[in-house]
C-alpha cells in the first residue's frame, strides 16, 4: 500500500490583530517556529500568541479560523474607534450645555445690572433668545449625535458576539 507525503504547515497567530506572523513548511523551520512561539510568549504573555499546525488537506479549516480571527480583531477596532468617536461627541456636548448656561447666565446679568428702560429690555431679551436658541439647537444636534454613536457601539457590539 503505497502512503502520500502530505506537507504538514505551522504558525504562528496574533491573536490582538487576528494575523498569521510566521509559518513553517518543514521540520526545520517548525523547530524555530517554536523557538519564536516562545519567545514571543515570553516577552507579551500567552494570551496574545496561538500556534497552530495543519496537514495541507485541512487548510480551508484553518484559513476558516484565521478568517474568525480577523473579523473579531476588525470589529474589535470598529468599536475602539466608536468608542473614541462618542467620547469627543460627549465632550463636545459637555462644552455646548456649559455654552448654553454660560449664555443664559449673561442674559440674567445683563437683564439685572443694567436698568435698562423696557424697550431696551425687550431688545435685550430678543438678542440673547437667539442666541439660546442656536445654542440650544446645537446641543439638540450634538445629543443626538451622541445617541447614534451609543448605537452604533451596541450594533457593533451584538455583531461581535456574533462572530
Amino acid at each position: 500500500m503505497k502512503t502520500e507525503n502530505k506537507l504538514v504547515i505551522s504558525g504562528i497567530i496574533d491573536l490582538s490583530t487576528g494575523m498569521v506572523i510566521t509559518t513553517a513548511t518543514n521540520p526545520n523551520e517548525a523547530l524555530a517556529l517554536n523557538t519564536e512561539f516562545r519567545q514571543l510568549v515570553e516577552m507579551h504573555g500567552k494570551e496574545r500568541f496561538t500556534i497552530f499546525s495543519f496537514v495541507r488537506n485541512n487548510i480551508a479549516t484553518v484559513k476558516a479560523a484565521i478568517q474568525s480571527k480577523s473579523e473579531t480583531a476588525t470589529l474589535d477596532l470598529d468599536i475602539l474607534q466608536s468608542r473614541f468617536e462618542l467620547a469627543k461627541a460627549s465632550l463636545k456636548t459637555q462644552m455646548a450645555e456649559e455654552h448654553l448656561n454660560q449664555i443664559s447666565r449673561l442674559h440674567a446679568e445683563t437683564l439685572t445690572k443694567f436698568n435698562a428702560s423696557a424697550e431696551d429690555k425687550a431688545l435685550i431679551n430678543d438678542v440673547f433668545e437667539l442666541s439660546i436658541i442656536r445654542a440650544s439647537a446645537e446641543l439638540e444636534e450634538l445629543k443626538t449625535q451622541e445617541e447614534m454613536k451609543v448605537k452604533e457601539i451596541a450594533g457593533l457590539t451584538a455583531k461581535l458576539d456574533l462572530v
